[in-house]
């Protein structure tokens, strides 16, 4: 009994079409990765700014 899902013809095609998911799906992962840790630094960053800030206000008064 042959197989109904095995079609020569079609078979590259469906793994053409998988490979660029792969790749897509790698390439949104390592974005979202990226925006995640950029989001991150920036957050501590304003912050260490912001306490930075009320700092230096407390020294001058002192």
């Amino acid at each position: 009994m042959a197989n109904p899902l095995h079609n020569p013809t079609k078979d590259h095609v469906i793994t053409d079409q998988l490979s660029w998911r792969c790749i897509m799906y790698i390439d949104e992962t390592i974005i979202a990765g990226l925006l995640v840790v950029g989001m991150t630094i920036a957050f501590f960053g304003g912050v260490y700014v912001v306490l930075k800030k009320e700092n230096d206000k407390h020294r001058k008064h002192h």
